[in-house]
């Protein structure tokens, strides 16, 4: 029996219910969100390998810790819902100013720096970045995302405009200072209003036991 090459389709969809968006802004965000859902795939390594349940389930905790919404997902208490809304949630110029905790060794700091880059690079439309990443000056006033070695690996969604609150983005080391998982958790920071990204699952891949439909629909 052939083993299949992917356990997930992914498809990139447009929900139509939103209308502040303008259409020129819908066209380049697709695009751009497009380029970095392929590179993202690609670093998860993809390759129709079967997965080990031990490495599975060690992967999937880091994100799963905190225990916030959908494992990784921090929200305000604000709002009640997952869904993120207007201007207030995005970053003016797409500027987002951070810190780095001094937990971090060199090497770990030039991890998270590289990923911003390469999330700055994906971004980009012709060769104009959309999306920058810089240090925290003194005139952000509280408006800048502070990335500590926390407890797993999780992220505020967007800016949060007029909101006081610390921007923590936690990524524990060791478990989440991998390239796709800094941007993963980097996206969510950025706010994006647009929902795009849409799953079709195939359920003949999933694992044939209660535990494994237990870990995919919880």
């Amino acid at each position: 029996m052939k083993s299949t090459k992917y356990k997930f389709i992914i498809i990139i969809g447009i929900d139509q219910r939103h209308h502040i968006i303008k259409q020129d802004q819908v066209y380049k965000m697709t695009i751009i969100y497009s380029l970095i859902l392929i590179v993202f795939t690609l670093s998860i390594n993809l390759h129709g390998i079967p997965i080990e349940k031990d490495s599975f389930q060690r992967q999937r905790s880091f994100e799963e810790i905190g225990g916030y919404f959908q494992g990784d997902i921090r929200i305000p208490q604000l709002t009640r819902s997952v869904a993120v809304v207007g201007d207030y949630v995005r970053w003016p110029g797409g500027v987002v100013p951070y810190t780095i905790s001094s937990d971090y060794s060199t090497a770990d700091r030039n991890i998270i720096i590289n990923a911003m880059r390469t999330l700055e690079s994906l971004a980009a439309v012709n060769n104009v970045l959309c999306v920058q990443f810089r240090d925290k000056i003194d005139s952000d006033g509280q408006y800048y995302i502070m990335i500590q070695n926390g407890v797993g690996c999780s992220a505020y969604v967007g800016r949060y405009t007029g909101v006081t609150f610390d921007r923590i983005v936690t990524l524990q080391n060791p478990g989440c200072l991998d390239t796709a998982t800094i941007m993963h958790e980097l996206m969510h920071v950025l706010g994006n209003t647009i929902h795009l990204f849409f799953i079709v699952i195939v359920c003949l891949n999933m694992e044939k036991s209660l535990e494994g439909l237990r870990n995919f629909f919880a």
